[in-house]
């Protein structure tokens, strides 16, 4: 992976490695000193809450379409799959990880 920076003196952007994360470098086009910003933790797993996103288009009285967007936190029952332990959602007919049949 890389990381995107962007030059505050010049405006041009451009890619470092995850590596240096956190430090101060200078850009390959002005010379400017930027600072690397940190690598934000990347959260994999969800526990009991999963989140919906909606996206819907509504028309308003004088006839423009507007988009919206909607998010919902649901909660969504989960059980072990009895082979390789993983979460699955209730009701599932067979483990999504390993394909041991659930029913």
């Amino acid at each position: 992976m890389s990381i995107q920076v962007k030059c505050s003196n010049c405006i041009k952007g451009f890619k470092v490695k995850d590596q240096y994360a956190g430090q101060t470098g200078l850009c390959p086009y002005c010379s400017h000193q930027v600072v690397v910003p940190e690598l934000a933790p990347v959260s994999t797993m969800v526990t009991d809450d999963e989140m919906l996103s909606v996206e819907y288009t509504q028309k308003s009285e004088n006839g423009k379409s507007s988009r919206s967007s909607l998010s919902l936190v649901t909660r969504v029952p989960k059980a072990p799959c009895p082979k390789c332990g993983k979460l699955n959602l209730v009701g599932n007919p067979s483990c999504f990880y390993c394909s041991t049949s659930l029913v």
